[in-house]
């Protein structure tokens, strides 16, 4: 048998009537030793057809399942924690989220300064000639029209968190992406679980998980976001990113993530929603 037999035609063999024991482990063993299990699914599959012939006292048998088991303890032991959802990278940081490696593409830059308005999905853009807030998606130019729970910013409706149709890292992306709540944002910033470190070429901050089983795992934020003008001397000071969490004191206001590089400080705040920020989506 070859070595790159798919594990389909493995299981066809095992289960085909007439075949005997003997030629049933010869498939189990060309698996094993060509190399052909790649996937948890497919050890769980063979290992299964192997167990059901368990009556068997073969003691070849008996040598084939104790070898497939323990390829299979040491595959299921080795956690998966980088792939990709919809076309984007993650990684696994072992704070239950699979975090992008890098912010949603809003123009012809990666992490665009541009950025959204909380609960739009379409990249800033600014009418001189109009009002701020009669700009903004969920403004009537006298109250806020969703999200809100005070009377006085609207009508109530006691959403806190972005609906995945208003969620900008699920309407660019599709799939599982989401943008990530405030409290998600504010596990990263707990020292006994990641570190972070400045990057002077890349001009933005690695933070690494020091979580047992995903040590060393880490993902990049970009500081490119200028303060002040376009002066150059201003460039790279932060990094400005938007949850999904309304800000329920202040609804005009939604809870951000701030990176700031002057003073290493990294914290959940409260913007404007009119104001745009960066999108850094994760999945469950």
């Amino acid at each position: 048998m070859g070595r790159k037999t798919p594990v389909t035609v493995i299981l066809q063999l095992l289960k085909a009537t007439g075949k005997s024991l003997a030629e049933k482990i010869d498939y189990i063993e060309s698996a094993i030793k060509g190399k052909t299990l790649t996937t948890k699914k497919d050890f769980l599959r063979l290992l299964g057809v192997a167990i059901q012939s368990e009556k068997n006292s073969s003691r070849r048998y008996r040598l084939t399942l104790a070898m497939l088991s323990d390829i299979y303890k040491d595959y299921s032991a080795k956690k998966v924690t980088m792939g990709v959802i919809n076309g984007h990278e993650y990684v696994e940081l072992g704070d239950g989220l699979k975090w992008a490696t890098c912010n949603i593409k809003l123009n012809d830059n990666w992490d665009s300064p541009l950025g959204v308005r909380w609960g739009e999905i379409s990249p800033y853009s600014n009418d001189s000639s109009k009002d701020l807030w009669l700009q903004y998606k969920w403004h009537n130019g006298q109250d806020l029209t969703k999200y809100v729970t005070n009377s006085e910013s609207g009508r109530v409706d006691n959403r806190t968190v972005l609906e995945l149709s208003d969620d900008a890292a699920q309407r660019n992306w599709g799939g599982t992406w989401r943008m990530p709540t405030k409290e998600e944002f504010a596990v990263l910033m707990d020292k006994n679980k990641f570190t972070w470190t400045w990057d002077e070429k890349e001009k933005g901050f690695y933070v690494k998980s020091k979580i047992k089983g995903y040590e060393g795992n880490r993902i990049f934020f970009y500081c490119n976001w200028r303060t002040v003008g376009n002066d150059p001397s201003d460039s790279w000071n932060s990094s400005l990113l938007w949850t999904s969490s309304l800000c329920e004191e202040d609804n005009e206001m939604a809870c951000g993530f701030d990176i700031n590089v002057d003073k290493s400080e990294f914290q959940v705040v409260n913007a404007i929603r009119i104001s745009p920020r960066n999108i850094r989506p994760v999945s469950d």
